[in-house]
């Protein structure tokens, strides 16, 4: 019994261990992309089998397993450990729903100014508002505009 509890836990390790790192392969490819969310999994599972190795005394269960962890918890500790800076540079993104229905393109646009985005979205783009938002081209040569009727149209 001791035996087939100490070759699963093994095969377990060894199989997460895999995974884990076939997960890494994600940046290639989505189908190993996959496996790169279970990594906190992958963690409690090894940590799990770590206590299997101490209760059968197992010394190169506990090792593989002590190793495995510092290897799955490296990763994951930079999610959990953020240096909380709020000045950090980067692109400003703005999603803004217009309301095909409102006529008020004066704050929509005062907003914007104020905010500076980097890149704005628009939805609810009607014929009114594609025309409102023409004033702010000079600010962002860069758009693309499909403009509808009703509440279908979108600019970026």
């Amino acid at each position: 019994m001791k035996i087939f509890l100490s070759g699963s836990i093994l095969f377990f390790s060894l199989s997460s261990a895999i995974f884990y790192l076939i997960g890494f392969v994600g940046y290639f490819h989505w189908i190993p992309d996959l496996l790169s969310h279970f990594r906190m999994y992958h963690l409690a599972l090894v940590l799990f089998l770590l206590i299997g190795g101490f209760i059968l005394k197992q010394k190169t269960i506990i090792w593989l397993n002590i190793i495995l962890a510092f290897l799955f918890i490296f990763p994951l500790i930079k999610l959990y450990l953020s240096s909380n800076k709020s000045t950090e540079e980067g692109l400003k993104f703005g999603a803004i729903n217009l309301l095909s229905s409102n006529r008020e393109f004066n704050k929509v646009i005062e907003d914007i100014q104020i905010k500076k985005y980097d890149i704005i979205i628009f939805q609810e783009v009607s014929p009114f508002w594609g025309n409102a938002l023409r004033k702010i081209n000079i600010q962002y040569p860069y758009h693309k505009s499909v403009i509808r009727e009703g509440n279908f149209g979108m600019a970026v």
